[in-house]
């Protein structure tokens, strides 16, 4: 495993991620994709006031989470199933604007 990855090998190896350090956005999505199981920003106590728009590789967690959306899926009911049920209204009015799909 290169040597930049290693902060993924446990949770991949025990479908277990550390807590999630919402500072680290990149390295925080993917310790839970290699965990198996993706934490909604909500879920963390984060807000809508965390998301910066910005594509820097020091992004936070919200950046992170939004860049997976908009890489990993191409429609919005596929999306919806990934970040579950329980969305606040806050962050669907959030999910709405920035998932531009169908």
């Amino acid at each position: 495993m290169p040597t930049a990855w290693e902060p993924c090998a446990a949770p991949l190896a025990t479908g277990t991620a550390p807590a999630v350090d919402v500072g680290h956005g990149l390295l925080a999505l993917a310790q839970v994709l290699t965990a198996g199981a993706v934490v909604p920003p909500w879920n963390l106590g984060l807000t809508t006031a965390d998301f910066a728009d910005t594509f820097n590789m020091n992004m936070g967690y919200v950046d992170a989470f939004r860049l997976w959306l908009i890489s990993a899926f191409d429609d919005r009911p596929h999306m919806r199933r990934c970040v579950g049920p329980n969305v606040p209204p806050e962050w669907d009015a959030w999910l709405a604007q920035e998932f531009h799909y169908t």
